[in-house]
């Protein structure tokens, strides 16, 4: 189990849900400014509204990712969630606590603070019960691999994972996306892609740099960033990575 490797995603994930609920915030502020409301309940109400959507967005994600790559809700892997889990309703709710000092409704704001910790209590139990949200726990489905030379067709790959081959591939593998991630390309993402892209290349490369990798994992965290840099637009990453991810399966 990796503990250790999944401590660092989490509170990688921790800080991108901060930076996600102040993109929301400005986002309101613009939008209230132009009609006048800034100061407003309403103004305030919905960014307490943000304040727990964007907490259940990022910590339902944070259980999915940790539940992709441990495959277990037992103790150790519900204690690290947890602890993430808090960390995010904090760093969250101490942004909004700010934005609120000057001229922030104390009964919006508390009301909000309760919401957080409700909603924090509510998920970290689901968790910890195999459930995801109001879902029976399950892995994201493997996604089937893009054809570079066959556009808009797809190939499903096996499973016949060449130890031989990735033994062959590998450096390639992680060079190929640590290229991917310093290319211009990539640093004109919109945020939230980069953020998204990031993680599952830290996924591929953590699996990609043992000498003995899970198959499993190595092949769906593949198949996800292939999927995910097509629908972002980094063509190139997305062609590369299916190519080696087919060798490696199909020899």
């Amino acid at each position: 189990m990796d503990l250790e490797y999944l401590g660092r995603r989490l509170n990688a994930k921790s800080y991108e849900a901060l930076e996600a609920f102040r993109l929301e915030v400005a986002r309101i502020t613009r939008e209230s400014v132009g009609t006048g409301n800034l100061n407003s309940s309403r103004t305030q109400l919905i960014i307490g509204d943000a304040a727990v959507d964007t907490f259940t967005k990022r910590a339902l994600d944070a259980a999915q990712f940790t539940y992709d790559l441990t495959e277990n809700h037992g103790d150790h892997v519900t204690a690290a969630l947890k602890f993430c889990m808090g960390r995010m309703a904090d760093m969250i709710r101490q942004e909004l606590e700010s934005g609120f000092r000057s001229a922030g409704d104390p009964g919006i704001l508390n009301r909000t603070r309760d919401r957080l910790a409700q909603k924090n209590e509510q998920l970290i139990d689901d968790y910890a019960h195999g459930m995801m949200g109001s879902t029976k726990m399950k892995k994201n489905g493997s996604i089937n691999i893009i054809q570079n030379n066959s556009p808009g067709g797809v190939q499903q790959v096996g499973s016949n994972f060449s130890q031989s081959v990735f033994n062959q591939t590998h450096h390639s593998l992680v060079q190929e996306i640590d290229k991917a991630l310093a290319s211009p390309e990539f640093k004109a993402l919109a945020a939230e892609d980069q953020l998204e892209v990031h993680d599952l290349a830290d996924a591929v490369k953590f699996e990609a740099e043992k000498s003995q990798p899970d198959a499993g994992k190595l092949k769906r965290w593949g198949d996800k960033l292939v999927k995910t840099s097509a629908d972002v637009g980094l063509k190139v990453l997305s062609s590369t990575i299916a190519a080696l991810l087919l060798k490696i399966y199909t020899g």
